[in-house]
């Protein structure tokens, strides 16, 4: 016997005609998934190792292109503050993994050599771990981006 409460489902017509139910218990189950990942990969080895959290991680890693990123981009694009990408690029800086961009009047934020090798590492042995873990699933993370991305209309719904 089915616990939920009829009331609480909505039922959905998909593009092909097919019919679905919408359960809020389903996205709040997802969430707790999503929850989960994140604190299992703040625990993972290659972050300790390099005394990184995972917003840390995701700061240095999204910086990882060569080409200046500002506070405000970057925390739109991580979903933090620009107070908190601010006060991590000066503690990197003061570790000498990034450094303002000095060709610009409102300087983005550039890793040094020293901070693209080191986040470079790290990513690399979470490349491993993933590749182990996804291993014949490898398009997942693809496939997830896309359903999270379309998830998150959710904020612009009325």
């Amino acid at each position: 016997m089915n616990s939920i409460d009829d009331s609480a489902v909505v039922q959905s017509k998909g593009n092909d005609g097919s019919v679905a139910a919408i359960r809020v218990e389903d996205f709040t189950s997802l969430l707790c998934a999503m929850n989960r990942l994140i604190v299992l990969v703040g625990q993972l080895a290659p972050l300790k190792s390099a005394k990184l959290g995972i917003a840390d991680w995701l700061i240095l890693s999204n910086l990882s292109s060569e080409t200046p990123i500002r506070a405000k981009r970057l925390a739109k694009t991580l979903g933090i503050s620009e107070q908190r990408v601010v006060q991590a690029a000066d503690t990197f800086a003061q570790a000498g993994l990034t450094a303002p961009d000095q060709s610009d009047a409102d300087a983005g934020i550039l890793l040094t050599p020293e901070g693209k090798a080191r986040v470079d590492a790290v990513n690399a042995e979470v490349q491993g771990l993933l590749a182990a873990a996804l291993q014949g699933r490898e398009k997942i993370l693809v496939s997830a981006n896309k359903s999270i991305t379309i998830l998150s209309r959710i904020s612009e719904s009325k």
